[in-house]
């Protein structure tokens, strides 16, 4: 079946939503990492230094392994939201009637620009942008 306004709308927004998505997993990777690393330098070997007993370096050893396990289950979800990205732009770059239509979704939905900054960009008063993007997501054929 073919989606309402509001529903067109929501899939737009999807973009926006998977973009912020990927950017809180990947400073959770880095987080992580950053982690791994503390973990590593513990686990170095330090000449007259004071060295980790056996029973304290399996334990470091043991949460680095536990460390790189949670980074390998953050990354399909970044792979997810990267097709989610990509079907909205498909669908705006495939289904949009006219290229008018598919510029104001990709300023709108894409470049997340505000309807001010659409009016600016293109000499438009706010009021024809915001009937230009309606007719342009109602016109979209999803």
């Amino acid at each position: 079946g073919r989606m309402t306004y509001k529903e067109k709308r929501d899939f737009l927004n999807g973009y926006a939503e998977a973009k912020m998505e990927i950017i809180g997993a990947l400073s959770e990777i880095e987080r992580w990492e950053a982690v791994g690393a503390k973990m590593n330098q513990v686990l170095e070997y330090r000449p007259g230094g004071n060295n980790l007993s056996n029973e304290n370096k399996s334990r470091v050893e043991q949460a680095a392994v536990e460390v790189m396990t949670i980074i390998e289950k953050i990354k399909p979800e970044i792979a997810e939201a990267e097709q989610e990205k990509r079907k909205v732009l498909d669908a705006i770059e495939k289904h949009s009637r006219y290229r008018r239509q598919r510029n104001l979704l990709y300023w709108k939905y894409i470049r997340m620009m505000s309807n001010d900054e659409i009016a600016a960009a293109i000499g438009k008063d706010l009021r024809t942008v915001r009937h230009a993007l309606r007719k342009a997501i109602m016109d979209l054929d999803v």
